[in-house]
């Protein structure tokens, strides 16, 4: 490595908007801390704003959001400088389930018009089948991957997985196609031990690591 990674998106539990700055204002950060083509960036951000249903609320501070529209500005800010790399750690957490479920679907729809690789971490099982192509199960501490699975469902997936109780085990998987992955973990499975009824009635072909 000879200079800093750059070609890289990430978003946290937390949106991390500047209360000061507008929400256009806090997307377009990336223009005038990295002297970005600002142009450019204020029309990405635009169509951006445009594709989640967010236009009316640029001009807005994150204080006049809902939790929703400002976890969903922050994936703006996230995918406005079009990285090859997104780094997301539980972006959805602090959401409610119904908001959770939408905000969930339009990252979906923005993964699928550019494909970007994505580093994806997740407590939801059902994210980490919604959203996943690769699923590697981790054990407890030191954190040994103990399955693989490989999910094998079309797209946009409206995926409902059911009742699900706490479990020592934690899920993780990667979702995307040949150039785009996404990892996820959860720390929940699947309620009196129907994982296998389920891998069949998704399609979710298991591979035992060792």
């Amino acid at each position: 490595m000879t200079k800093p990674i750059t070609d890289v998106g990430i978003a946290f539990q937390d949106h991390l908007l500047l209360e000061f700055r507008t929400a256009f204002d806090n997307v377009t950060l990336h223009a005038d801390i990295r002297k970005l083509p600002r142009k450019k960036i204020e029309a990405r951000a635009k169509e951006l704003f445009a594709q989640l249903r967010l236009t009316h609320a640029m001009q807005k501070y994150p204080r006049q959001l809902s939790g929703g529209m400002r976890q969903r500005v922050s994936l703006i800010r996230t995918l406005v400088h079009d990285p090859s790399l997104l780094l997301m750690d539980e972006p959805f957490g602090a959401l409610d389930a119904l908001t959770r479920l939408q905000v969930r679907t339009d990252l979906e729809a923005l993964w699928l018009r550019r494909r970007p690789t994505v580093l994806f971490i997740t407590h939801s099982v059902e994210e980490a089948v919604g959203l996943s192509d690769r699923i590697l199960v981790m054990g407890p501490s030191p954190g040994e991957v103990v399955e693989e699975i490989h999910v094998d469902l079309p797209r946009p997936r409206p995926i409902v997985l059911g009742d699900v109780r706490s479990s020592p085990r934690t899920w993780t998987g990667f979702t995307g196609s040949s150039s785009a992955w996404v990892f996820c973990t959860a720390s929940t499975r699947l309620r009196s031990g129907n994982t296998s009824h389920e891998r069949e009635r998704t399609n979710l072909p298991r591979r035992r690591r060792r």
